[in-house]
């Protein structure tokens, strides 16, 4: 039995959350109706300030409707470490975007033809809300005395996608990976991820001795003129696992500083303190920074030192990067 259910997006238990003008983005579907009802709207209140959450006010701000997020936690972008969050805010603000931090929604409910977003601080209105808290395995069919699962119903699997009871596999957006770092069950839920695990498992099913136990969580994402991207373990999740670790933050330039137009590009690596080894990198910058995070990818995969890292034979010529590249100089100059 192979359980592939997927995932749904979530929607709280908040009065009024199922108002026909709260939207959710999850399925084609989902963002057709969506976009229909912003041509009517001049603004648009997102609940969440995640991946989903971003990209949605990415959207509606090149379509220059008047974008207002909503987060419960302290920061949009919490996958990322608190520095890169900051940066990510303030690009948000400086384009028109505001920003509701620290407060979650109480209730939502409509008054004069607008939508009225209650929080725990005040309230916001806007013609249109969308929730994007993330989503929720669909498990619920599912009887949890049998089948190993996490708190948010995700069924635990090992790197063949076994669950806990014998010849029962789940994959995808249900299931947990085993994280390549910390050897423990993780939910990232990303098609990266369902893909691999969908091939490999078809390939196990089929009599081959296979196993996905590479996930590093690697995602990357557009945040209006800003890239981001993240692999591996940030600062905080790295303390937060016991880990003895030493991290380094620079900034330099994407290209040859004599060529014209070079742009800042900032890398953050967490690295084990005793051998020295590759655990995380982040990235952030206008423009040639996203496809910059394959390299650490690699290198976190290979359990590569910093050392090593920083003497690869990165290609260069001055309109894509320096002699010693971004990613030399964030490796090279950790102490």
């Amino acid at each position: 039995l192979v359980i592939a259910s997927g995932a749904a997006a979530i929607v709280p238990p908040i009065e009024g959350a199922n108002h026909d003008k709260v939207h959710v983005l999850k399925t084609l579907a989902d963002g057709e109706a969506l976009k229909k009802a912003a041509d009517d709207a001049q603004s648009v209140a997102i609940v969440g300030g995640g991946y989903i959450g971003l990209e949605v006010a990415e959207a509606f701000v090149t379509r220059n409707k008047k974008v207002k997020i909503i987060e419960r936690l302290d920061h949009v972008l919490t996958t990322f470490d608190e520095e890169f969050s900051s940066m990510v805010e303030e690009h948000l603000k400086a384009k028109g975007v505001e920003l509701y931090l620290s407060q979650g929604v109480t209730k939502i409910s409509e008054k004069d033809n607008r939508m009225l977003i209650e929080t725990e601080k005040g309230h916001v209105e806007a013609d249109l809300v969308v929730m994007a808290v993330g989503v929720s395995p669909n498990t619920r069919f599912l009887d949890r005395e049998q089948l190993d699962m996490l708190r948010n119903g995700a069924i635990i699997t090992n790197e063949k996608m076994e669950t806990n009871i014998e010849d029962v596999y789940a994959a995808g957006d249900c299931a947990t990976i085993v994280h390549a770092i910390t050897k423990q069950a993780a939910y990232v839920p990303l098609g990266t991820n369902a893909n691999k695990q969908g091939r490999v498992l078809a390939e196990i099913l089929a009599g081959k001795d296979k196993a996905f136990g590479q996930g590093l969580g690697s995602a990357m994402i557009k945040v209006i003129d800003l890239e981001l991207a993240k692999t591996g373990l940030g600062e905080k999740e790295a303390r937060d696992a016991g880990m003895d670790i030493i991290t380094n933050t620079i900034t330099s330039y994407d290209r040859a500083g004599y060529y014209p137009n070079p742009t800042d590009v900032t890398i953050k690596v967490v690295v084990d303190k005793e051998s020295r080894v590759l655990l995380g990198a982040q990235l952030i910058g206008e423009k040639n920074t996203a496809l910059r995070l394959n390299p650490f990818v690699v290198a976190i995969d290979q359990q590569m030192t910093v050392d090593r890292f920083s003497l690869l034979d990165f290609g260069y010529a001055p309109p894509f990067a320096s002699t010693w590249d971004v990613m030399h100089i964030a490796t090279s100059t950790i102490k």
